[in-house]
């Protein structure tokens, strides 16, 4: 992909002087691609909701993530190819592989699916079951070093609407468990309790946070939901290092703005680990750590 060069902002180059709309039909086209693509694909954790009252189907369609994820890259002034892009930046992970991928190239070029794939932790679900969860996430952390700026406006939105869901969960679930169920769905909830999927590996005894899950695997509940939600917040915390970063060097307004606003989500984030009897000290010496030697393994266990 071509780098994308950022320019400071200029009405003259926009449609709202030209008098053209200020999105055009392919955006209307992705909004329809992307509903369609995701219509039996629910939000994480919402499954037993009924959103629409007694005969709805169960849970949060997975679109309202997407429709955030969007609206945040045109309000931090992304351009519509990067909006597009946010609208579709799950379908090719979630929806499809490569297949998907081909597709679309076809419907939408090649910069949108250039970005939706640098936007995808794995196009192969087998894959991404298989790979040890902190090996995919610290290279998909490396990855910001060297993403062009449209992935990086949506990687940020994304972690932005992924972190104001996780809070909003918690706290609005604090009848069960204290809200801690919520980090059950995650992925290395599900590999420390011995639940992985397919070919999932279980935590390593050098993962950073591998204490939390009492040193066992599989782990008991509690333990595990720690565990959970000490990874979670760890890797959060590194995208917003590695973004803030990027912003810094580029002084790209768009990035800056997002970067912000992700840093406000990650606070939150961290207020609801806390209160689960992570030590946030832990999860920031980490980071620090990743940040220095550039997201790679091995690591010492923390």
């Amino acid at each position: 992909m071509s780098e994308f060069v950022p320019t400071p902002n200029d009405l003259s180059l926009t449609g709202e002087a030209a008098g053209l709309p200020l999105l055009s039909e392919a955006y209307a086209a992705a909004l329809t691609y992307a509903v369609t693509a995701h219509a039996h694909h629910r939000r994480k954790g919402t499954e037993t909701r009924r959103p629409g009252g007694p005969g709805a189907a169960d849970g949060v369609p997975y679109v309202t993530h997407l429709l955030e994820t969007s609206a945040l890259v045109l309000e931090a002034g992304g351009d519509e190819e990067a909006a597009i892009a946010a609208l579709l930046h799950d379908v090719v992970e979630d929806q499809g592989g490569l297949a998907r991928a081909a597709d679309v190239r076809d419907v939408f070029g090649d910069l949108v699916a250039d970005v939706v794939l640098e936007c995808s932790d794995s196009v192969d679900p087998d894959d991404k079951l298989a790979d040890h969860w902190f090996d995919r996430k610290r290279a998909h952390v490396r990855h910001v070093e060297h993403a062009d700026f449209r992935t990086l406006l949506v990687l940020a939105a994304d972690k932005v609407s992924n972190a104001r869901a996780i809070v909003a969960d918690v706290r609005s679930q604090t009848h069960v468990e204290g809200g801690a169920g919520v980090f059950s769905h995650f992925r290395p909830y599900a590999d420390s309790v011995g639940e992985g999927k397919g070919r999932a590996t279980p935590p390593r005894s050098t993962d950073p946070f591998y204490r939390l899950t009492g040193g066992t695997v599989p782990a008991v509940r509690d333990d595990a939901i720690r565990y959970s939600a000490a990874c979670t917040l760890w890797y959060y915390k590194s995208v917003l290092e590695a973004l803030e970063r990027r912003a810094e060097l580029s002084r790209y307004a768009p990035l800056i703005r997002l970067t912000q606003v992700l840093e406000f989500a990650v606070i939150e984030l961290a207020v609801v680990v806390q209160a689960l009897g992570v030590k946030l000290k832990q999860v920031d010496r980490q980071v620090r750590h990743d940040a220095q030697h550039g997201w790679t393994d091995p690591v010492p266990a923390a």
